[in-house]
């Protein structure tokens, strides 16, 4: 078992210095303790034999490619915005979509809805 913490702000409304001291948020950052830097040890030496710098260059072109493709194709249509979460809209949601397609009706020109799919 691992045990991790998160030693940086949740969200912007999060200040984690309330509920963290400076020694805790130092005592998570050393190389033995900080996940990301262990597995970055661990990855160097595992696969000391390969180019990774080759193999960065590979990555970040193919992700840049693929970035290029999604960007190239239209957001999926406004009302997925409500349909990911819930099997039935609760009625929150329901009110809010309703006035979003109101608001898109009576301001057309306030959001630009030609790159959404129909």
């Amino acid at each position: 078992m691992t045990l991790i913490a998160r030693v940086g702000h949740h969200s912007t409304s999060d200040d984690f210095t309330l509920y963290r001291s400076k020694e805790e948020v130092k005592d998570w950052e050393q190389e033995d303790t900080d996940p990301i830097l262990k597995f970055s040890k661990w990855y160097d030496l595992a696969f000391e034999h390969l180019d990774t710098e080759a193999l960065k260059k590979d990555t970040k072109k193919e992700l840049l490619h693929c970035l290029k493709l999604a960007e190239s194709k239209k957001k999926p249509n406004i009302d997925a915005l409500f349909c990911d979460v819930y099997d039935n809209l609760t009625p929150n949601l329901e009110l809010q979509k309703k006035e979003l397609k109101r608001f898109l009706i009576e301001y057309p020109q306030a959001i630009d809805t030609s790159c959404f799919s129909k």
